[in-house]
């Protein structure tokens, strides 16, 4: 879609319209992210950040909100994309308390994550588990960024998978995955219901699962 058919469909159309343009991938103006909020679109601004990195007027303008679906908006931007040194400033000079908590646990998800995939191979692999080795918790989302690799040094420091990131791997189907986890974690896997459906959906999980049951 280009510029010009986004400014026209943008002047002429409704919510359904200015949706359409989210999901296309097209670039909003500050202007008209500005409108979105001040007219309590949240679905549509949740779908231009999804698909676009937003700038730091449209952060600084979540930053300023209050409701929870704004500040949820706001979680996931900084999970996914951070947030610039300046906007950090800003948070803790000026944002209001929910905005500013929610800013600093996503940041560290973020972070994490970030670790999480730049140690996933070659001499980068050390750093991994030199960190393990000192007993680093990750958040839940960076446990599913874990390669395989990465997941034996964890499970070798006395570490282990949230069962949300179990059941993620699990609903994968990754079956490298998989099979350490029923060697190592058997006992979470099948006192969990939900891991345990999705083993059941999955022949070579099922058949993976059963191998590894422990002997009495």
């Amino acid at each position: 879609m280009s510029d010009d058919a986004v400014k026209r469909l943008w002047k002429v159309g409704n919510a359904n319209d200015w949706l359409n343009i989210a999901n296309a991938g097209a670039k909003f103006t500050d202007a008209q992210f500005d409108q979105m909020i001040s007219q309590k679109c949240p679905n549509i601004i949740f779908s231009y950040v999804s698909n676009n990195t937003p700038n730091q007027h449209m952060l600084n303008m979540l930053m300023n909100e209050v409701d929870d679906a704004w500040l949820d908006i706001l979680g996931y931007c900084v999970r996914r994309y951070g947030l610039p040194a300046p906007l950090v400033k800003r948070m803790y000079e000026h944002c209001n308390e929910k905005a500013k908590k929610v800013c600093e646990d996503n940041l560290v998800i973020f972070a994490d994550c970030k670790f999480v995939l730049g140690t996933q191979s070659g001499e980068a692999l050390k750093e991994w588990g030199w960190a393990c080795e000192k007993k680093r918790e990750i958040c839940v989302e960076a446990q599913k960024c874990m390669s395989l690799s990465q997941y034996i040094r964890y499970f070798e420091n006395d570490l282990k998978l949230d069962i949300r990131a179990i059941r993620y791997f699990l609903s994968k189907g990754d079956l490298s995955m998989a099979s350490y986890i029923f060697k190592k974690e058997y006992e979470a896997v099948s006192n969990d219901d939900e891991s345990m459906a999705y083993v059941a959906a999955n022949p070579q999980l099922m058949r993976n699962f059963a191998l590894n049951t422990p002997k009495k």
